[in-house]
């Protein structure tokens, strides 16, 4: 037990101090409501925007496709999603939500070092423009440019490095 509590994220550790939150992620209620647990955490104007920005991606439409045996396929389409266009635009707006709540990150002040091979990457590079965090994102150089430049025009500070995912997060360590 001691050799996981030393490999949980600060955020991991700070919802164990919040049960009623961390049973609410592991259930199956929608991801929208976290935004109303966490109004004692946010000012309600961050609260109200991170819901809005929620708004924006919770509802990407979905296509039915009628299969030749009475069944339907249901397809996503997260490329119309305003968020990123990809569905990490829902992970990255509860993580940083839920790290500003507990003040690991603060608007405006904190820096965000990630890394990256691609959609992750975009989706976070907006929701950062967007609440105003400042981003660099480690990518391997042989990323490609449509990959790297919804990041840059987001703002992000890209560091390529020779390699690929393992050799990006040896740089994240260096940094």
């Amino acid at each position: 037990m001691e050799v996981k509590n030393k490999t949980r994220t600060n955020l991991y550790r700070e919802l164990e101090k919040k049960p009623e939150l961390l049973a609410f992620l592991k259930s199956d209620k929608p991801l929208s409501l976290l935004f109303e647990l966490l109004t004692n955490e946010l000012p309600s104007e961050r609260s109200i925007f991170y819901q809005t920005l929620y708004a924006g991606i919770g509802n990407t439409p979905v296509y039915e496709l009628q299969l030749p045996n009475n069944n339907k396929l249901h397809i996503k389409l997260e490329n119309e999603n305003a968020g990123g266009e990809n569905h990490y635009s829902r992970y990255w707006l509860i993580h940083l939500a839920l790290a500003e709540a507990f003040e690991i990150i603060v608007p405006y002040k904190s820096k965000i070092i990630e890394v990256t091979s691609g959609s992750s990457g975009i989706a976070l590079s907006y929701a950062t423009k967007a609440l105003g965090y400042d981003l660099t994102m480690i990518v391997p150089n042989k990323l490609p440019a449509g990959r790297i430049k919804p990041m840059e025009d987001a703002g992000t500070t890209i560091i390529k490095v020779d390699g690929y995912i393992d050799v990006c997060i040896s740089k994240l360590k260096e940094v």
